[in-house]
């Protein structure tokens, strides 16, 4: 069976969205983003954005895709609307991830792949996350303070990539009509689709199909 080179590019779309303060959360959330509080209180009070990719003609043909290269691109900065506080300046978290189980959306998914995760680490092709913080240097657009990734790279026999975006706003104590506007991203794959021993390649599908069912 002849191996298949293949190049995916996903778009992710940016978000404009009010930043919340210590004491209240704005859940409105525009289209096809929804807005997560935990009941309660929570690590996560955020913005979510899922959908998918299908590769499903791999599968089909009983092609296992093995990634070479992963990366998350974006069309622009990080952008406050307006200037600078006193008390501070804003601040944004963002995370990317991509899977081939869908990811559940509790208070621990920023930990997506570690212990205080129900998500499973092998099945975390690409994660990505950055911090951006707004300086006085850099009133009209927010500088990346900090960057991390959690993927674990591994091949996958499934049908389908599961994209995840956690947009995070503040906590900020001020003036709730300034927003930031989280960017455009692109997620780019490239690798090989080929064919594994059968033994190895039917494993993979059963492991894959079990985490789905959880």
């Amino acid at each position: 069976m002849e191996d298949k080179p293949f190049n995916i590019v996903d778009y992710i779309p940016g978000l404009t969205v009010d930043f919340y303060n210590n004491t209240s959360w704005d859940e409105t959330a525009p289209s096809p983003y929804t807005s997560f509080a935990p009941t309660g209180g929570g690590s996560l009070a955020a913005f979510v954005y899922q959908s998918q990719i299908d590769i499903s003609g791999w599968t089909k043909e009983g092609l296992t895709a093995f990634f070479s290269n992963q990366y998350i691109q974006r069309d622009g900065p990080y952008i406050p609307t307006g200037p600078i506080p006193a008390a501070g300046g804003l601040l944004a978290r963002d995370w990317v991830f991509v899977t081939d189980v869908p990811l559940q959306v509790t208070s621990d998914l920023l930990s997506a792949g570690f212990p205080s995760d129900v998500s499973d680490y092998m099945t975390i092709k690409l994660g990505q996350g950055s911090s951006w913080i707004q300086s006085t240097t850099t009133p009209s657009e927010l500088i990346n303070c900090d960057s991390w990734s959690t993927g674990s790279g591994q091949p996958t026999a499934s049908g389908t990539l599961y994209v995840t975006r956690v947009c995070q706003p503040g906590p900020f104590p001020g003036n709730a009509s300034n927003a930031i506007e989280f960017p455009v991203l692109r997620y780019v794959a490239q690798g090989i689709a080929t064919a594994e021993p059968e033994f190895v390649y039917l494993n993979r599908l059963r492991r894959s199909y079990e985490l789905q069912q959880l």
